[in-house]
């Protein structure tokens, strides 16, 4: 699964990946949930920005008084020679255009190797409030709360110029892919991503890349192993103890883009080493059911890393080889 050392504080998950195709290490960390929230004058005058922001003081003054974003810049500065800082998702706690400031200020613009992938409270204004609507109605407004702060959102450069907020890949010395998608904000896939998804498979198997892929909320392993999933956390005051990772979320009973990004997923089991996600605010380890090329069962691990704003600070550290 993956080891754990402490580091300055934070604690870090070791994951290795071995390619076998020998030249220097990559290092990418993964920090995921940061939580930010900053209000303006002009976001308190909004009287919806400003109830939630009164019922969400976790997310701005934190136990030990410690700002999220300042514990969140510690942990980025850890790690700020890493070949890529990748955070799956939720970085805002809530949608304030300070909040966009802020981040992009202190976050994107701040560092050159970041990748980051949407959560679900990035297009949040209350709590909960996407139960206000119907499914469709919740995604066209989620289309239209991105497309608010797509410019400030730096995804950095894909390696085919195609980066998109719901979808980016990049290419690492020649030997790892690294691929982040949305699968958080409207609580599945996106038809948009299916071809570039496709395409960039296609790409990693003739090149002999070894893939990761990065999202918000775990999706289904298929194995029924996995339907009462105790959390890594152990001793730990965690957010969720227990997670049913064996149908819950995207999976092969899914519809639409959602099912075919789930197939494409688990029918290239040997070329993708890995998954890691977050949501959950707890460490859990599970192994998602797949096959090869060639259809011999295999199955990729699925990471989910507890909130890098808890306790001094949490990532995954993965080595590929």
């Amino acid at each position: 699964m993956w080891t754990t050392e402490i580091e300055n504080g934070i604690k870090i998950r070791d994951v290795v990946i071995e390619t076998q195709k020998g030249g220097k290490d990559v290092e990418i960390v993964q920090l995921t949930d940061l939580h930010i929230a900053w209000m303006n004058d002009a976001d308190m005058a909004d009287s919806t920005l400003c109830k939630t922001y009164e019922q969400r003081k976790w997310a701005h003054i934190y136990e030990n008084r410690t700002d999220h974003l300042d514990l969140t810049k510690r942990v980025l500065e850890h790690f700020k020679d890493a070949d890529k800082i990748v955070i799956t998702g939720d970085i805002y706690d809530f949608l304030t255009s300070e909040t966009a400031i802020q981040a992009n200020k202190h976050i994107f613009s701040a560092y050159g190797n970041l990748m980051a992938c949407l959560g679900n409270h990035e297009v949040a204004t209350k709590m909960g409030d996407e139960h206000d609507y119907s499914k469709e109605e919740w995604q066209a407004l989620a289309i239209k709360r991105i497309a608010s702060f797509d410019k400030c959102w730096n995804t950095r450069v894909a390696y085919n110029s195609n980066e998109s907020i719901y979808y980016s890949s990049e290419v690492i010395e020649n030997k790892v892919m690294l691929i982040q998608m949305d699968n958080a904000t409207a609580g599945e896939f996106w038809d948009c991503q299916i071809e570039p998804f496709k395409n960039d498979l296609a790409r990693a198997r003739e090149e002999g890349y070894a893939v990761l892929i990065f999202y918000h909320i775990p999706i289904a392993t298929g194995n029924p192993k996995y339907q009462y999933t105790e959390t890594l956390d152990r001793g730990d005051v965690a957010y969720k103890n227990f997670y049913n990772s064996y149908s819950d979320t995207v999976s092969n009973q899914s519809t639409g883009a959602s099912k075919e990004i789930y197939e494409l997923i688990v029918r290239n089991g040997d070329i993708i080493k890995g998954a890691f996600c977050g949501h959950l605010h707890s460490d859990f380890y599970m192994e998602i059911n797949a096959t090869t090329e060639n259809g011999t069962h295999t199955v990729i691990p699925q990471y989910v890393l507890k909130g890098s704003i808890y306790d001094k600070g949490n990532a995954v550290r993965i080595t590929v080889k």
